[in-house]
């Protein structure tokens, strides 16, 4: 669980609504696959301690990275004939975004919907960190995502997922490769 999100926006979705239900529906995907039960937090925030830490979360100094340095990285990812690659920019290509994302990482609709509810306040566009990208099929059926996060000249890619019947066709390849272009 990454909360490192300091803006008004995500306080409206991570402390409007009750945070520890979404904890204990994590809590459980976490265990069913026997990951370990960690957390880091940017900024402490008191409550989100108190919540995570009194369910079994452990609090680390800081999240795992891997570190690539991209000025000579060569991008061999191809996006195949049919398919369409789109960067995420409103709702409704989001929703899009959600299918592959919700179904390779088995999350609840209701997951879904507090990912949409983040997004209606914090927006989408070039100028913002946080980008998602959708591969879509060629009767625009979404098929794969990937999201970047960008800050201070570093990029996290995140939530690279996809649909587990396209699996194994080079698209996580492209997700990442799209998120890092």
């Amino acid at each position: 669980i990454c909360t490192e999100f300091e803006a008004a926006w995500a306080s409206a979705v991570f402390y409007e609504e009750p945070i520890a239900h979404g904890v204990d529906e994590y809590k459980e995907f976490i265990k069913l696959r026997k990951t370990p039960m960690s957390w880091y937090l940017a900024t402490p925030k008191e409550r989100v301690n108190s919540i995570l830490t009194g369910r079994g979360f452990e609090l680390v100094a800081s999240a795992p990275i891997l570190y690539k340095n991209l000025e000579k990285f060569k991008y061999q990812a191809r996006v195949k004939p049919g398919y369409r690659l789109q960067t995420v920019d409103n709702l409704r290509e989001f929703e899009k975004w959600l299918v592959p994302f919700l179904s390779a990482f088995e999350l609840s609709e209701s997951f879904g919907e507090s990912y949409v509810k983040f997004f209606e306040l914090y927006g989408f566009g070039s100028r913002k960190h946080l980008r998602n990208f959708v591969l879509l099929s060629e009767n625009s059926r979404p098929v794969a995502c990937s999201s970047v996060y960008l800050n201070a000249g570093v990029a996290g890619i995140y939530n690279v997922a996809t649909l587990p019947s396209y699996q194994g066709l080079g698209f996580g390849r492209l997700m990442t490769e799209a998120a890092i272009r």
